[in-house]
């Protein structure tokens, strides 16, 4: 009856959406989520998800679970299941009806989700228990800082592997990462912005600075794209913007979008 999919939200091949059909029946799927391959979801009764939510293949999500008589005891139940933001289903779990998760919730693969899970935690089992709170573990500056590091050697190496020709150049607060394939491309990273020559048109500036306005910086620089991956905010495009942007999803970090 009702379906809503949010912006850079993704159903992929194969995922079957069906059911038995009432007045209520909605998906409902907020920004940024992934259902994956083979999933199964049964929104007789509101299935609701919020931002940023990934459901792993193979994955079985039923409002509803019915069919010996109820007028001979056996149980019939409908009901919505709703997951919070930032909620991680990996691969084979099944959630039954009735059933809300919190935010910031990862679920261990292949279990079974029977009733309420809360908000920051780890749960997994048959039937899924709390197997860790205060979930997750803030990162340092110097760790945020490490594992962009680690994630922009591997992006060097994803260039190189695709025929480019990289170059990269210390310049203050960061680096410069030239490329070239039919054309030039620029990656500019800065842990701390300031104006820089010899940009080239199809660029990307990632920046980890927190109190940076990239909306005006944006209108103010002839930067193609910008992406604060610490705001978790993106304004613009170019090429090598998107290409960089997929990449970081691997590393599940993805943006809102300012335009």
């Amino acid at each position: 009856e009702n379906l809503e999919i949010g912006e850079d939200s993704e159903i992929r091949e194969y995922v079957y959406v069906a059911g038995l059909k009432t007045p209520e029946s909605t998906l409902k799927i907020g920004k940024r989520c992934g259902i994956f391959q083979y999933c199964f979801l049964n929104p007789t009764k509101p299935i609701i998800l919020g931002n940023d939510c990934g459901i792993g293949g193979l994955s079985k999500l039923f409002t509803h679970g019915s069919y010996l008589s109820k007028l001979e005891g056996y149980p019939v139940t409908f009901a919505p299941i709703t997951l919070g933001n930032n909620v991680w289903i990996p691969w084979d779990v099944f959630i039954l009806p009735g059933v809300s998760i919190g935010d910031n919730v990862v679920i261990g693969a292949g279990s079974i989700i029977n009733k309420n899970i809360p908000s920051n935690c780890m749960a997994a089992g048959n039937p899924a228990k709390v197997v860790k709170d205060n979930f997750p573990v803030a990162l340092s500056d110097q760790a945020k800082l490490s594992a962009l590091e680690e994630i922009f050697s591997e992006f060097q190496k994803h260039l190189i592997h695709n025929n480019s020709n990289v170059y990269k150049k210390p310049i203050r607060e960061g680096f410069l990462l030239n490329f070239k394939r039919k054309s030039e491309h620029q990656l500019i990273f800065m842990s701390k912005y300031y104006p820089i020559s010899d940009v080239v048109n199809d660029s990307v500036l990632i920046l980890i600075e927190n109190d940076l306005e990239i909306e005006k910086l944006y209108k103010q620089s002839n930067i193609g794209m910008i992406i604060s991956v610490i705001k978790k905010e993106r304004i613009g495009t170019s090429t090598i913007g998107e290409e960089f942007y997929r990449f970081l999803s691997r590393y599940g970090i993805r943006c809102d979008r300012l335009d």
